[in-house]
């Protein structure tokens, strides 16, 4: 039965958005008004309110595995932008790449609490590289476009958060990480990729 069918999707998606982050529970109050009948799960499901995806709070984030993250994901329509997850117990390194790195639009990406899921995994999913060494190049290579410079960006960005910043802060001036961010934010200047790294 639909309960509302006077309501054009339009009007139904710009209300669901009011349900997207900063909602911390965004995911669960999309997932419940797309069960509500079929032109609203029409609505939930347009992927402009995927394009950031928060797994913050509990159950969902307890019972997150990797089928249901690539579910998630897909919802953005290869659109998502900012992925936040927080202490997903079930997700690991290999969960994760795959989605991550179908994603073009990803300019964030945080997995606080998330043990079994690594920087250096976080860092190859977003630029196909786990080192400082290896980010740097990519980012000195002029050829690259605009949107994988700036995956790169977040890719270092990723690996600065490691726990002992002493080491991880030597490593990162070993490999030239300043000046290729110089030249990056050069060319790419209004990329949210370099203001974050």
């Amino acid at each position: 039965m639909e309960y509302v069918p006077e309501l054009p999707q339009g009007v139904l998606v710009k209300i669901f958005s009011g349900l997207a982050p900063p909602n911390p529970h965004s995911v669960r109050d999309l997932c419940a008004v797309a069960s509500v009948c079929l032109s609203w799960r029409e609505a939930a499901t347009e992927p402009s309110l995927w394009r950031v995806l928060w797994v913050l709070h509990a159950p969902l984030n307890a019972r997150l595995t990797g089928p249901r993250l690539r579910n998630l994901v897909a919802r953005s329509h290869n659109t998502l932008s900012r992925l936040a997850l927080n202490g997903c117990p079930l997700l690991n390194d290999a969960m994760l790449v795959l989605p991550l790195q179908q994603q073009p639009c990803l300019v964030y990406v945080d997995c606080l609490g998330c043990k079994r899921i690594s920087r250096d995994c976080l860092a190859y999913a977003l630029c196909n590289s786990d080192t400082f060494q290896g980010v740097v190049e990519q980012l000195n290579d002029f050829r690259r476009s605009a949107a994988n410079t700036q995956r790169c960006c977040v890719a270092l960005h990723t690996l600065l958060e490691a726990e002992d910043e002493e080491a991880t802060l030597a490593e990162a001036q070993a490999a030239g990480t300043l000046d290729a961010l110089l030249r990056c934010a050069a060319l790419h200047a209004a990329h949210a990729g370099v203001q974050a790294a």
